[in-house]
């Protein structure tokens, strides 16, 4: 219709859906087809906005009526009902919904199934093998199983614990109908909604796959049942939460931050790099919609936290790096009188100083004495330590001098504070996000803030995406999540060939970050398939970076499901960023360079480093220089001592090339000039 409104459909409540299923059971996966393209807001012939009366509006299909109240260029839909020759007793002629009141009840259908005892089970009748033949993810059986009603039957699938062809089948089923399991195909029908923009195919999930594909602002208010488990449950004491990329985690910690915020405690969500911090800032603003709740949110890196608490009882120090530390190492070694010097280089001493002391965060002889090494190459009994400690006192005391500190210590220094009563943590929740980048002094230091508050203190992260120098055992540490530990395994957010991809790439088997070991490839359900992504050798550089530059032009200006900001470079060095800024800028590219406290507010193609690529995601995805040399970085291993060192430097260095990998959600290129990295070997 020419006067037809510009409209679009605001997320439906599940109560509303569950109302509307509950009534025509038998005509659940019609109405779900219905409201299908009614959020997709397709002009379908089959669909026409009739304007009724106060800002009401009825959309029909055959034999179907929705009824929608706009609101601006919202409509939210108020019901489904049905209409003609076979369901007239069901609704009055002319029905219009009312507009500032729920729709009024209609007799539901009558079942054709006999009527159970109110506790038996609907599907106690059927094998494991054949529910799962049906469709039924195998990590939801044993909830499926316990299904007493369709009711519940219709809760799993509005929290996302499958789609809707798996829920028309449960519901055949509880109703004594024979369903026949489908052929499964590897990709199931391609989505034909949309004929530009990079092809997206739908795993049996039509619903998740409408939330992946709306605004990055919109989906992230959805939540997988398994997801919403988590952030309702009521904790006896710290909880952890792993999974691998894609996985919901950081989602998670946002609703979780919300919930405890919405019950009146005062959170801090907190990670490790000042780009994921502000990420989470501004992810907050749309799946928690108290702005109360929200202003009780503080959101923070690790070290600034600590810095501003150390600040709280006049201490005037400056924080500083690991290199600017090295100094005063290098100083102390020079001119130290202690014997048996000449055992150690200046190499020994500073990745000492850096793996063992920092990162243990050690500060009493006995500690050092008794420190574990394990992995360390270069072997340090008692009496080689007794010869290293007195250098490593030493560069503390010249540093405390000059009034610096390292962030380590600094984190410890408050860590203490708040131990000894001097501080008190203003903090009733505290949620850590990407925890596995954190050392043992930054959790330390995050304990103590939740020491009146255990149940409210949440770890959330992957050591498979480990990328800064690490490693601790949280039951070591006094943090014990026995009982409370979950491991999120379905991939939300890439597609199926994608994560097929990373897992070529990253690690296979990785510390669960509390004395174990946690495999990461035994257990994944995607919801989403598309184009295998692309592996692109060139001669030179400068032909990969042409072709890049044309590439994410392309996505600009034709990818109609691309804004700028959904397109992602991503390489190894600072200097190769630059370069790459300057070919796009000098095209007519918006860009977006991703440093320490970009405004990602702002529009553009977004550009940097892989360090910089954490936490963010984007529908497009190119990294570039994938090749030897640069990943991984020779830098890094030629500053490795021993081959301990290098294998961690080299682990590093993978995880780097996943996470950028696995920043995109739909389309993703690989390129290098010259010869291909040898993370690159496995992919076929």
């Amino acid at each position: 219709m020419s006067n037809e409104p510009i409209w679009e459909l605001a997320p439906i409540r599940p109560k509303v859906l569950s109302r509307i299923y509950s009534r025509y059971p038998s005509l659940s996966a019609k109405i779900m087809a219905f409201v299908a393209k009614l959020e997709k807001r397709t002009k379908n012939r089959d669909i026409s906005l009739l304007k009724g009366e106060r800002d009401l509006y009825r959309a029909r299909k055959g034999d179907l009526r929705a009824y929608l109240k706009r609101d601006g260029k919202l409509f939210h839909l108020v019901d489904v009902l049905v209409r003609g020759n076979a369901y007239k007793k069901n609704m009055p002629s002319g029905f219009v919904a009312p507009a500032n009141a729920e729709p009024p009840e209609y007799p539901r259908e009558s079942p054709t199934f006999p009527v159970k005892p109110p506790d038996a089970r609907l599907f106690d009748g059927h094998k494991d093998r054949y529910l799962l033949s049906l469709g039924v993810p195998a990590a939801v059986l044993s909830s499926v199983r316990e299904f007493r009603n369709l009711e519940d039957i219709e809760t799993a699938w509005v929290g996302g614990s499958y789609g809707d062809d798996v829920a028309q089948r449960l519901y055949n089923l509880a109703q004594g109908k024979h369903v026949v399991p489908p052929h499964v195909d590897t990709v199931d029908q391609r989505d034909e909604a949309s004929d530009t923009g990079p092809p997206v195919y739908v795993i049996e999930d039509e619903r998740l796959k409408r939330h992946l594909d709306a605004p990055w602002e919109r989906w992230i208010t959805f939540l997988s049942r398994e997801q919403r488990a988590i952030v309702e449950r009521k904790f006896r004491g710290p909880a952890k939460v792993t999974g691998t990329a894609g996985t919901g985690k950081t989602l998670v910690a946002l609703h979780r931050a919300g919930r405890l915020a919405e019950a009146g405690h005062k959170v801090l969500l907190t990670t490790y790099g000042r780009t994921l911090a502000q990420n989470l800032r501004r992810s907050l603003r749309y799946p928690i919609d108290d702005l109360n709740a929200r202003n009780r949110i503080t959101v923070s890196t690790v070290h600034a936290r600590a810095w501003a608490m150390v600040r709280e009882v006049g201490e005037d120090v400056e924080p500083i790096g690991r290199y600017d530390a090295h100094a005063a190492l290098e100083a102390e070694f020079r001119e130290s009188t202690v014997g048996k010097l000449e055992l150690f280089s200046r190499s020994d001493v500073v990745a000492e100083w850096d793996e063992v002391i920092q990162l243990q965060g050690i500060v009493k002889w006995e500690q050092y004495r008794d420190a574990r090494r394990h992995g360390r190459g270069k072997a340090m009994n008692a009496k080689n330590r007794e010869v290293l400690w007195p250098i490593f006192e030493g560069a503390r005391s010249w540093l405390a001098d000059q009034g610096q500190v390292t962030w380590p210590d600094l984190c410890l220094s408050a860590a203490a504070l708040l131990q000894a009563g001097q501080i008190s943590s203003p903090f009733g929740a505290v949620i850590v996000d990407e925890v596995q980048d954190l050392s043992v002094p930054e959790l330390r230091f995050l304990w103590q803030l939740a020491q009146h508050c255990p149940e409210n203190f949440m770890v959330v992260g992957d050591a498979g995406q480990r990328i800064y120098p690490g490693g601790y055992s949280l039951q070591r540490l006094g943090i014990d999540i026995r009982g409370r530990s979950t491991r999120l395994t379905t991939n939300y957010r890439t597609t199926r060939e994608i994560r097929l991809l990373a897992d070529t790439i990253g690690h296979p088997r990785v510390d669960d970050m509390d004395s174990g070991i946690e495999n990461r490839n035994d257990a994944k359900d995607d919801r989403l398939g598309g184009p295998d992504p692309e592996l692109r050798p060139f001669r030179t550089r400068e032909e990969e970076h042409r072709a890049l530059v044309d590439q994410v032009k392309e996505w600009v200006e034709h990818g109609s499901n691309h804004e700028d900001a959904d397109i992602g470079v991503f390489v190894r060095t600072k200097v190769l960023a630059d370069q790459i800024v300057k070919r796009l800028t000098e095209t007519g590219i918006e860009v977006l360079r991703l440093r320490r406290n970009t405004n990602l507010d702002r529009p553009g193609v977004r550009v940097g480093t892989m360090h910089r690529a954490k936490g963010l995601e984007f529908k497009a995805v190119w990294v570039a220089g994938v090749e030897a040399g640069l990943l991984p970085l020779s830098k890094a291993l030629q500053a490795a001592v021993d081959q301990s060192a290098r294998d961690d430097a080299t682990n590093l260095e993978r995880s780097l090339l996943y996470v950028a990998v696995t920043r995109a959600r739909h389309q993703l290129t690989l390129s290098w000039s010259g010869r291909p990295s040898e993370f690159l070997s496995r992919v076929s």
